[in-house]
């Protein structure tokens, strides 16, 4: 910091003795990058308190350049580091845990989640699905039983008109008015054909006969018996017998058509078109299922490629660095990708971060090793990262393995000795977090490694910190876990939902169509 003379009280101690003593000091800063720094942070309290704090942390410094390291401060700077971190994950998991507490709750609540009231209104007891269907199917009040009965029921006019019983229908009308035509004609030949009648023809006709050729009574008796046997029931080859067969014959045939006993029948033949279109919609679905389950892997065919390429690798190590840079820059540390530039034995080693200056472990180099690749072990992970450090004399090593391909037993956070181990994965944002707690940890493990025997405390401290810290880690992951688990879950009960009203919409509006040309070929018919 540069500035004009510092303006300095005496110590003093409060009156009341509950404090130590405080110096009241009034600094002007006028170094840019400590001005663009402190500006950072909101004016008032909070900006007193950062600037105190990096003060005390300079003054610190200064102490241990001069070698006179308080061990007590140490310890408490790398407790409050661990709390901070603690105290950040503990508030994460809580945000994260609330979150998706309410996302479950609201879709997945027997109470009164999304999910269970939306199948409750299509699938329960009164439900839509059952609704439409007791509607178009079930019992004598449905659509199709009102529509087949208005049509080819009992009651129906079609059948009312067939039936030889009915007062009013065809059979009877047609008997009645054979009848009444037969009695009329019947009434006339006989009133022609008697002989009280003085005008009738056959009166006409004897008498002419009489005139003509004399008594011919036997020879038209005759004629006229074989008239009446032409118009009588009981002979089955008169002529009214024969007109009496041929309407039976077509009301029997009108009733064979119109039954399911028969299986030539109009109504059969209905009824198997509307099972051969069922049939033909079940194959479409299943085609289009196949159709989709080849696409679904030639995509996982096309990333499990990819997931194998060299680019892809290096994409990874471009955004392991990338985020590490931000890190680093963020908390004032040097950050220098090396992953191209050959250290002092070779290239091993994609970034290094160096502590700054006012740190309690300035100086002190992390250098970061990132791999995406298959059957990579944690074995092969610590040589090369052993190999790192060496090359790069870095005193701590992160090495970022990529949730792709990272083996199945790989934990997400693993420490041995000065060396940190990683799981990543750079689509879920949710992972961050194992980045920042490495390299967290790293800058504890940094001033472990400069910390003499008098600071053995603190060093067992962030041993145990580190210890949590890993726990903390692994826990979070199941809880991504669970939470991805459910989410899956949730998305196919909603695409087999969607799947299942499209196919029963189709099958329905389907059945409507059949009805309606069953309805429109009886209406033709009559």
């Amino acid at each position: 910091m540069d500035g004009t003379t510092p303006i300095a009280s005496e110590p003093k101690t409060p009156s009341n003795g509950k404090h130590t003593a405080f110096l009241d000091l009034q600094l002007t800063i006028e170094d840019p990058q400590a001005l663009s720094l402190l500006l950072q942070v909101p004016d008032g309290r909070p900006r007193q308190q950062h600037a105190q704090t990096a003060l005390r942390i300079g003054l610190m410094a200064l102490e241990q350049a001069r070698g006179r390291i308080d061990a007590d401060v140490v310890r408490r700077e790398g407790t409050r580091l661990v709390e901070e971190v603690e105290e950040k994950l503990a508030t994460h998991g809580k945000l994260l845990h609330e979150r998706l507490g309410r996302i479950v709750s609201e879709y997945f609540d027997p109470e009164g989640g999304r999910l269970p009231q939306r199948l409750q209104d299509l699938c329960g007891e009164g439900g839509e699905l059952q609704r439409v269907l007791g509607q178009a199917l079930r019992g004598e009040e449905s659509h199709l039983a009102q529509t087949l009965a208005r049509h080819v029921g009992e009651e129906s006019a079609l059948l009312r008109k067939l039936d030889p019983e009915s007062a009013d229908g065809v059979v009877n009308a047609l008997s009645e008015t054979i009848e009444e035509r037969l009695r009329a004609q019947t009434e006339a030949v006989r009133r022609e054909l008697s002989l009280d009648v003085e005008d009738s023809a056959l009166r006409r006709f004897l008498n002419d006969l009489e005139k003509r050729h004399g008594k011919l009574e036997e020879s038209v008796q005759k004629r006229l018996e074989q008239i009446v046997d032409e118009l009588s029931l009981d002979d089955d080859g008169s002529a009214l017998s024969r007109l009496v067969a041929q309407v039976t014959k077509a009301q029997r045939l009108m009733t064979s058509e119109l039954t399911l006993d028969n299986e030539g029948s109009a109504l059969n033949r209905v009824k198997r078109e509307l099972a051969n279109l069922l049939r033909r919609q079940e194959e479409s679905q299943a085609k289009f299922q196949e159709q989709i389950k080849q696409a679904v892997a030639e995509l996982n065919a096309r990333r499990e490629a990819e997931s194998r390429s060299t680019t892809h690798g290096e994409r990874f190590e471009d955004l392991v660095v990338a985020q590490m840079r931000g890190r680093a820059e963020r908390a004032g540390d040097q950050f220098e990708a090396t992953g191209t530039h050959p250290g002092r034995l070779n290239k091993k080693g994609d970034a290094v971060v160096e502590l700054h200056e006012e740190h309690a472990a300035a100086g002190a180099r992390i250098v970061i090793e990132a791999k995406e690749r298959k059957r990579y072990t944690l074995r092969d992970a610590r040589k090369e990262l052993e190999e790192a450090r060496d090359n790069r004399d870095a005193d701590v090593g992160i090495f970022v393995f990529s949730a792709r391909t990272a083996p199945d037993e790989q934990e997400r956070f693993q420490r041995h000795g000065s060396d940190l181990f990683v799981v990543w994965d750079a689509d879920d944002p949710h992972t961050d977090v194992v980045l920042d707690a490495a390299l967290s940890v790293a800058r504890a493990l940094s001033v472990a490694a400069r910390t003499e025997d008098d600071g053995l405390a603190g060093v067992a401290e962030i041993e145990d910190a580190v210890v949590q810290i890993a726990k903390r880690v692994e826990n979070l992951g199941q809880i991504q876990t669970w939470a991805r688990t459910i989410h899956t879950s949730a998305g196919k009960i909603l695409e087999r939902v969607r799947i299942d009203r499209e196919a029963l919409q189709e099958h329905l509006e389907a059945l409507r169509s059949a009805v309606e040309s069953l309805k429109a070929g009886e209406e033709g018919t009559g």
